[in-house]
């Protein structure tokens, strides 16, 4: 995907792809000159309004993301359905200011207890999501480029559990097979209350791990979900809302 949006050029022209595809740049701190994409960043940008103090590396992909404030946007890295707005932002989580590299995000909106909430998606792009592992050897796991139980414990995820009773297990073959597991069926993810704050828990959560932090994030508190459960509660009316309220911001831009 990154390859193909970034450096293949042969299929770029056959496709009519562009790098710059239907965007609009907004600046934090106007100047005399208009910039443009060039001075954003090398990568590919589409459907996206984003501010122009942004840098998106040559071979990251950014899609379908509303930034009011400016990032350093990785490298080899699909950051996808974001959003950052100023007067959403929570006071006790950091600004985040970089996402981190060989990374992929994605924020989806699902119903929960009758309610819009958001969960942001955040993988390696080296993570084997299908890959299955038995119950018993779970924390062996591979998440964002270490042991799950790393990511565990720094953000204090305490509510993490996986047995019969719980989802996300099935049996190898039939019968009385081995208990497996994978990172589809893991309730990884925080449920919050607007596209930032969830984008910014999940930067949070994943600098916490990489970077073996314990005092970064608290996820104790949190309802958690798993990708295969944010596709049975996923809300389309809210996303629909979302594209469309952006689809018009660059419109008229």
């Amino acid at each position: 995907y990154i390859y193909h949006f970034c450096f293949d050029t042969k299929l770029q022209d056959e496709l009519g792809l562009v790098k710059d595809c239907f965007n609009t740049f907004t600046e934090i701190k106007p100047s005399a000159k208009k910039r443009k994409f060039s001075d954003t960043g090398l990568g590919c940008i589409m459907h996206s309004c984003i501010p122009t103090e942004c840098f998106v590396s040559s071979n990251t992909v950014l899609e379908y993301c509303h930034f009011e404030l400016p990032l350093q946007v990785g490298q080899n890295s699909i950051i996808s359905n974001c959003a950052l707005f100023e007067e959403e932002l929570s006071d006790n989580l950091p600004t985040p200011t970089q996402t981190p590299h060989n990374i992929f995000l994605h924020t989806v909106a699902v119903r929960h207890q009758d309610q819009t909430k958001y969960a942001t998606v955040v993988f390696h792009i080296d993570d084997d999501l299908k890959k299955q592992v038995p119950i018993s050897n779970v924390i062996e796991a591979s998440y964002l480029g270490y042991d799950i139980q790393r990511f565990i414990e720094n953000c204090k995820l305490t509510q993490f559990q996986l047995d019969e009773d719980t989802g996300g297990v099935q049996r190898e073959g039939e019968g009385e097979g081995q208990a497996l597991t994978s990172l589809w069926q893991m309730c990884l993810f925080p449920l919050e209350s607007s596209m930032t704050r969830s984008l910014v828990l999940a930067l949070t959560a994943a600098k916490a791990a990489q970077s073996n932090n314990p005092d970064m994030v608290d996820l104790s508190g949190y309802h958690v979900v798993s990708m295969e459960e944010i596709l049975d509660m996923k809300d389309v009316r809210a996303m629909l809302k979302y594209r469309d309220g952006l689809f018009s911001k660059i419109l008229k831009s």
